[in-house]
C-alpha cells in the first residue's frame, strides 16, 4: 500500500518533541515507540516515563487494512489482530508496531478483533476500533462494544495507567468537564459513558484546549467528535489536542488521505511522583 511516511504538515507540538513522521520507515525517529495502525488516522501520541525515569513516546498511527505494513518497519516488532470477513478473507484490523527496545506485548486474553492490547510493567495501551452499529461487519464479528466494555472494567480496577485510544464511532457529547463540537452524545455514546461512569473511567476529548474539536470529516455526513482517549484514575494527562487530517505517499505516487485529524495525548507515569 504505503511504504513512503510524508512528513505532516502539523507536526509541530512545542518543546515536548521536534519530530512528526520522517519521509521513509527506516527514518523513524526514536521517541516514537509505539506505531498502532486501524485506519487511516493518527489516533494519539503518547508520552510517559518508565520506572527506570528514561520518556517513552509513543506514537499511535492508523493505515487502513495492513497489507501496507507486511514489510515492517526497521527497528519495529508487530503485534496485530487481522478481522476475517464474512467472505472468509482479511477485512481490516488492528495493528500495533513496538521499537524493539520498550517490552510492551500483546496481551493474547485481552485482546479482542479490532481491539489490540499492549501490557507493559509501567502502563497498559489500547487501540481499538469500534465498528458503527449500521456496519454491515457487525454480523460477522459480533458486537465490538461487548468487548470494549469488558475492557473498560479491567482498566478501571488497574493501579497502573491504562490509556484506550481510538475510532469508538461513538459521540459523547458535553458536560460540566468537557467540551465538543458534538453538544448531543449518541446511542453507542450515552452507552460508552455509562461504561465509563461505572468503571471509574474518564474521557479526556475537551477537557483541555483545542481537545474537543471534530475528529471525523465525512463527505455528506458533516464532521463528528468519535476518535476517543479515555483513561482510569491512574492516568495524569499534561495535554490534549486535536491535529489536522493526515496522508501519506504510495507506491503509485498518488496521496492517500484520511477523512480522520490526528488526535495527540500527552501524560505521564504518576507513579514517577510517588516518591516526591
Amino acid at each position: 500500500m504505503a511504504k513512503q511516511w510524508r512528513q505532516h504538515q502539523d507536526c509541530d507540538d512545542g518543546e515536548r518533541t521536534s519530530h512528526c513522521f520522517s519521509s521513509s520507515p527506516s527514518n523513524v525517529p526514536s521517541t516514537f515507540t509505539v506505531i498502532a495502525v486501524a485506519r487511516l488516522v493518527v489516533i494519539a501520541r503518547l508520552w510517559f516515563q518508565t520506572s527506570n525515569g528514561n520518556c517513552c513516546r509513543c506514537s499511535l498511527t492508523a493505515l487502513q487494512g495492513l497489507d501496507g505494513t507486511e514489510e515492517g518497519i526497521p527497528g519495529f516488532r508487530r503485534h496485530f489482530i487481522e478481522r476475517e470477513s464474512l467472505h472468509r478473507h482479511l477485512d481490516g484490523g488492528v495493528a500495533v508496531f513496538v521499537q524493539d527496545s520498550i517490552q510492551l506485548e500483546k496481551s493474547e486474553l485481552l485482546s479482542s478483533p479490532d481491539v489490540l492490547v499492549l501490557d507493559l510493567q509501567e502502563m497498559m495501551v489500547v487501540a481499538a476500533y469500534i465498528l458503527p452499529r449500521n456496519s454491515p461487519t457487525y454480523e460477522g464479528v459480533g458486537d465490538p462494544y461487548d468487548s470494549l466494555e469488558k475492557l473498560l472494567a479491567v482498566c478501571g480496577e488497574e493501579a497502573k495507567p491504562a490509556v484506550i485510544v481510538g475510532d469508538l464511532n461513538a459521540r459523547v457529547g458535553v458536560n460540566d468537564l468537557r467540551m465538543s463540537d458534538n453538544k448531543v452524545a449518541s446511542k453507542q455514546g450515552e452507552s460508552l459513558l455509562d461504561s465509563c461512569n461505572k468503571m471509574g473511567m474518564q474521557i479526556f476529548n475537551g477537557m483541555f484546549p483545542n481537545s474537543g474539536l471534530s475528529t471525523s470529516h465525512s463527505p455528506g455526513h458533516g464532521h463528528s467528535v468519535v476518535d476517543l482517549v479515555i483513561g482510569n484514575r491512574s492516568v495524569l494527562v499534561v495535554d490534549m489536542r486535536i491535529g489536522s487530517q493526515w496522508s501519506m505517499g504510495a507506491d503509485s505516487g498518488k496521496t492517500l488521505s484520511t477523512d480522520h485529524s490526528e488526535v495527540f495525548l500527552d501524560l505521564f507515569n504518576p507513579r514517577q511522583f510517588a516518591g516526591l
